[in-house]
């Protein structure tokens, strides 16, 4: 090769090294995926419940799928409208034989702890978190459901809550890190993060909690976003009946098309126009209730 073929060849490969090093120092500085990481999600879902009755909400994990050593949530709500009763590892931690949960109640708060893996001699968990990104159950809290009236039709939020740097982490398998906030949302998504508020807060962990390493002082990193959720109370109400007035008829008929095909309000609760008790709100929904009223059909059906 010519000394000018070879200054070509080495001018291609430098200029290829520099593109790879750029791309790579742009895709870290930027917080890009340069690793193929992204965040866990753990959030609390979104159910919704009658007055005075009972609902369980469950606490998930999604997105990315990480081994865990424990975890410590700490949870709240407004006592006044929800009150715990009662709390469970998920199932799936059961499964892998998780060695220790436990839970505690305080006037609006829940603190939820669990260690997959205790000092007990030869005996461990046999998994320590699910290896699929499918979401999965961490673990539930049942909430007796006030039956205060005024409460019917309301949506009660159920937050995610620091009261300082311990809160709501999650372990690594080893002990030598600790996964907390990075994005906090509340129960509609919307993301509430600040993470200079103070203690205590809904917005996450504070920066003034970075830093550390090792099992004595485990490193905190921001590699999880909290989701809050929700329960919506309702109060008695009629199968069929769409727009909520306690009678069945031709409303309710064109409500539920409204809502299924024109980006309508939804009926609430939504059980109540599952007609055919299938468990999906659709247009069979619709005909079964037109067959009700003007055919001589079955009367509605819903599932409670």
């Amino acid at each position: 090769m010519t000394e000018a073929g070879q200054n070509s060849k080495r001018l291609i490969r430098n200029v290829g090294l520099a593109l790879i090093v750029s791309t790579a120092i742009m895709l870290i500085t930027s917080g890009g995926p340069l690793w193929g990481q992204t965040n866990a999600l753990i959030s609390i879902e979104n159910a919704e419940c009658g007055s005075g009755e009972y609902a369980e909400v469950s606490i998930k994990l999604e997105d990315v799928p990480i081994e865990m050593g424990g975890f410590d949530f700490l949870v709240a709500c407004d006592p006044s409208a929800l009150t715990p009763t009662e709390a469970a590892l998920g199932q799936v931690l059961q499964d892998c034989e998780w060695e220790y949960f436990t839970y505690r109640f305080d006037p609006g708060q829940i603190r939820l702890v669990a260690l997959a893996d205790v000092d007990n001699g030869n005996i461990h968990p046999s998994c320590y978190g699910s290896p699929s990104a499918d979401p999965y159950e961490l673990a539930a809290i049942t909430f007796y459901i006030s039956g205060n009236p005024t409460l019917i039709g309301q949506v009660v939020p159920i937050y995610f809550f620091w009261d300082d740097c311990g809160d709501n982490v999650v372990s690594s398998v080893d002990g030598y890190e600790l996964f907390v906030s990075d994005h906090v949302y509340d129960f509609e998504g919307t993301e509430i993060t600040d993470s200079s508020y103070g203690f205590p807060t809904y917005f996450g962990v504070q920066t003034e909690c970075l830093g550390g390493g090792g099992p004595e002082d485990p490193e905190l990193v921001r590699s999880i976003d909290f989701r809050g959720g929700s329960l919506r109370i309702y109060g008695t109400w009629l199968c069929g009946d769409a727009n909520g007035d306690d009678i069945i008829n031709i409303l309710d008929i064109t409500f539920l098309i409204s809502y299924l095909y024109l980006g309508g309000p939804p009926p609430f609760p939504l059980v109540a126009v599952d007609i055919n008790s299938d468990g999906v709100i659709n247009v069979l929904d619709v005909t079964y209730l037109i067959s009700y009223l003007y055919m001589g059909g079955s009367p509605p059906n819903c599932s409670r």
